[in-house]
């Protein structure tokens, strides 16, 4: 209505100055309302630019105050993406201080894993430091080697100096899903790692395929090694490895049992164990998270016997996300490495997350459970269709179920090793030892 209508309204109903104050305060908040959001987002921009100044200066800073101090000739700096001891580069560190290489190692991680390295088990010859400290930066700047899984060594701008090398041996493996520049929603994050590609020595890759995508992507004209990736080395354990890895697991989330001396009561094999780990979505949705894990048991149970416990682990993007605590479902999204978990899983379960294809290197069941597939294929994009792999692909949790019960391992074994054959899989188990090797070679040590 116009005023004119809202006026003789008003007035007929008998509410003239009645109504009139109440579209006075109505209107009074409304200003209000709008008042604190445009002050909001004035401070939000004030805060953004204090940010980018101090980035900025940070970046300066470094690059002036750090160039002054000499390269220690056998320093080693590592680091991965989540801040956590795990992946390639704990497998590289582990190896140098296995041969007993004399070197100095550095670790950049977070604070919670500064706190948690006892419990870990982090070897006592490696220095920890914050990461994105004063202590973090200097032994980056003073470190002969870099050996990074992602695009951390160029995150928070740090020089790499002329002497210096970089190591990048990622944390992808022979898919799934795609980082080419084409398929990346983060803008930041695909700035950061063509600046990686620009400053990085070399590759490690596990496979032809792996390294067709790193020269597809942001390393076009770096040297590649087809090493295998260090973190898989363990799943080419013995049993005697694979079992004390699996009580250490087990003891973690008390499902081991043990005597008033210390002593198993567990009986290791008797406990099956599914991990299901899917991978992040770019729009942070979580509706994917719909696996009736019940009836997972239960499919396991009735196909290969015993009772199984599902380790239930998130991706890192996810971390924070509240896990519903279910009978039989253990939230193992705080162990830091995966690798350990796989070797003690009897079976495996993701929709898009490569750890699947290490899990392959072990022979063992794999399943894809993709309620998304249509959408996630379109949005962030597949470096192949599912069904290139060995492993089972379900939709909905009636199709999973159908594939646990109709599983053949003929069929599994023939299309896991075409899988493989097809990738140029290099795995052997040594490629811990054939980096360590690169990096003697680098430090020219004997």
């Amino acid at each position: 209505m116009n005023k004119i209508e809202t006026f003789k309204h008003d007035v007929i109903e008998g509410k003239l100055f009645v109504a009139r104050e109440k579209r006075r305060k109505k209107a009074k908040a409304k200003r209000q309302k709008l008042r604190k959001k445009k002050k909001k987002l004035r401070r939000k921009a004030r805060i953004k630019r204090k940010k980018d100044f101090d980035m900025r200066l940070g970046e300066l800073a470094r690059k002036y105050y750090f160039s002054k101090f000499d390269i220690v000739q056998n320093r080693i700096f590592f680091v991965t993406f989540n801040g956590i001891y795990n992946c390639n580069p704990k497998y590289i560190t582990e190896e140098l201080i296995r041969q007993g290489v004399p070197v100095e190692i550095y670790w950049g991680v977070t604070k919670q894993q500064l706190q948690d390295s006892k419990k870990d088990k982090i070897p006592p010859q490696i220095h920890l430091v914050e990461k994105y400290t004063f202590d973090y930066y200097k032994a980056q700047a003073t470190s002969k080697i870099w050996v990074d899984n992602a695009i951390c060594c160029v995150w928070k701008y740090m020089p790499k100096k002329e002497q210096q090398f970089y190591i990048d041996t990622w944390h992808g493996s022979m898919g799934l899903k795609s980082v080419s520049k084409q398929d990346i929603t983060d803008m930041d994050w695909l700035k950061k790692a063509m600046l990686c590609g620009e400053h990085v020595d070399c590759c490690i890759s596990n496979s032809t395929f792996e390294t067709q995508v790193f020269r597809e992507t942001y390393f076009a004209n770096n040297k590649i090694y087809e090493f295998g990736h260090a973190r898989n080395d363990i799943l080419f354990s013995n049993k005697e490895k694979m079992l004390a890895i699996k009580e250490k697991v087990l003891k973690r989330y008390r499902l081991a049992k043990y005597d008033e001396e210390g002593n198993l009561q567990t009986e290791l094999n008797e406990i099956k164990i599914c991990l299901y780990a899917p991978t992040f979505r770019d729009d942070k949705s979580i509706d994917f998270l719909d696996i009736d894990f019940d009836r997972l048991r239960f499919n396991l149970s009735a196909k290969w016997g015993g009772e199984w416990v599902v380790f239930n682990r998130l991706h890192f993007h996810d971390r924070k996300q509240t896990v519903k605590k279910q009978n039989g479902v253990i939230n193992v999204t705080s162990y830091p490495d995966i690798q350990e978990l796989m070797l003690c899983a009897d079976v495996g379960v993701t929709d898009y997350s490569s750890w699947i294809c290490d899990f392959v290197l072990t022979g063992r069941p794999g399943f894809i459970y993709a309620s998304d597939l249509d959408r996630y294929d379109s949005v962030r994009g597949l470096y192949y269709p599912l069904s290139e792999t060995p492993f089972p692909i379900a939709k909905n949790n009636d199709e999973l179920m159908q594939n646990i019960q109709t599983f053949c391992p003929e069929a599994y074994e023939k299309k896991r090793r075409e899988f493989l054959l097809k990738r140029g899989c290099c795995e052997n188990g040594n490629a811990a030892a054939k980096a360590v090797g690169l990096i003697k070679e680098i430090m020219e040590i004997k």
